[in-house]
């Protein structure tokens, strides 16, 4: 079941909330503006903490690399990864497009 997520900092478009989607293949997740839906990157400090369904712990962010984050609890060890929970963007928002690590012609 994918959960509606909130990033935890409004979007700086419009000054709404950001909803978490996945966004490209790979794990790769955006902060969407739920308001017009301009994509934007997402960091650490933007995912909302979230409580784990076993224990009701609350979980711990952490990043398996450059654009993969996932959740763990530090109580009983459930993990689930952020991209796997969230839905994808085309199921929310019309397409915005967001560049990503790796693609031609950015410099990282």
């Amino acid at each position: 079941m994918k959960i509606k997520l909130i990033s935890t900092e409004l979007s700086p478009c419009c000054g709404a909330e950001a909803q978490i989607v996945q966004s490209r293949p790979g794990g790769f997740i955006s902060r969407d503006c739920v308001k017009c839906g301009n994509s934007k990157y997402v960091n650490q400090s933007q995912l909302p903490h979230w409580p784990c369904e076993s224990c009701k712990t609350p979980m711990q962010i952490k990043k398996l690399d450059r654009t993969n984050y996932f959740y763990e609890c530090p109580s009983c060890g459930k993990y689930d990864k952020i991209w796997d929970i969230v839905p994808h963007w085309s199921e929310v928002f019309c397409y915005s497009g967001l560049a990503a690590h790796g693609d031609a012609g950015l410099p990282f």
